[in-house]
């Protein structure tokens, strides 16, 4: 009987695990068929090899760096992401980033699950110079998770980038020539970043990024948006609303500060994504496929 066939490859390999860039170089194989579910990867890195259980290749031949997380996302079907509801909430965990948030009545909390662990609170507090109840009511819908007060939404879900934190603003402050949202922080201290604003978590110091800042109107046009760090521990998102249709939807994400920061300047990269592998370890194998060989 012959062997299955194996996917053959050369490359200059980036893996991400959880979240952490590390540079590859080398060969190996992905097996065609699909192994027991008790299979683990094996990454040799002095070899540059993957040799490999449980992978599961995506098609994203000429996919952009900063496009990767949601291609991967909408393909991969394992365990290390995820939403459950516990009893005062939901429970959200991202195990590409080592990331896990709950979502209760007093809005989001975002938690590093790497080993110094790590929690920070972060929370709309005021639209405008109206100031919004520190309180509000939880429910689950369709991979997301929402937290509604009166005059706005958040929604919270999470991918292979992080966790994602939306502001659904439903309607136009009165008071503001732009819309603007204050955001208060504790468990870390923001600092101004090149992608956005840098979060360092309380105790363990482990840096995470809150960035991939978007907004966006009711009909799909995309608005002009940036986040000031006011102090370490409060935020203000800005949105240019001049001729928006509301609601208007607000969605930065939090995740590893080495994932938003990887870029052409690591060896072996070069900005664009030609093939990838996931495992069942929430780890992501990306590279140059070649050609088959049985």
């Amino acid at each position: 009987m012959r062997p299955p066939p194996k996917l053959k490859f050369a490359f200059a390999l980036i893996l991400f695990a959880n979240g952490i860039a590390i540079a590859i170089r080398g060969a190996g194989t992905i097996p065609q068929s699909r192994p027991a579910k008790s299979d683990r990867t094996v990454v040799d890195r002095q070899k540059g090899q993957v040799q490999g259980e449980r992978l599961d290749t995506v098609g994203l031949r000429g996919t952009s760096f900063a496009d990767l997380g949601a291609k991967v996302t909408a393909t991969y079907h394992g365990d290390a992401i995820g939403i459950a509801p516990v009893a005062d909430g939901a429970q959200l965990h991202t195990a590409f980033q080592k990331l896990s948030a709950s979502a209760t009545g007093d809005g989001l909390r975002v938690t590093s699950t790497a080993e110094k662990g790590g929690q920070l609170h972060l929370i709309a507090s005021a639209i405008g110079t109206a100031k919004l109840p520190a309180r509000g009511t939880v429910a689950i819908g369709n991979n997301v998770v929402s937290f509604k007060r009166p005059g706005l939404t958040e929604e919270y879900s999470v991918s292979v980038d992080g966790v994602r934190q939306d502001f659904v603003i439903l309607q136009r402050p009165a008071d503001s020539k732009e819309l603007t949202v204050a955001l208060d922080l504790s468990g870390a201290k923001a600092k101004t970043a090149a992608y956005g604003v840098k979060v360092t978590l309380d105790g363990s110091d482990r840096e995470l990024a809150y960035s991939r800042l978007r907004a966006s109107d009711a009909a799909g046009r995309e608005l002009p948006a940036s986040i000031e760090v006011v102090t370490a521990n409060r935020l203000a998102v800005h949105v240019a609303d001049d001729h928006a249709v509301y609601p208007v939807r607000i969605d930065p994400t939090f995740s590893d500060a080495n994932w938003v920061s990887l870029n052409s300047g690591i060896p072996g990269t070069n900005g664009t994504v030609n093939a990838t592998a996931v495992d069942g370890s929430g780890n992501i194998y990306i590279g140059e496929i070649g050609r088959a060989h049985v």
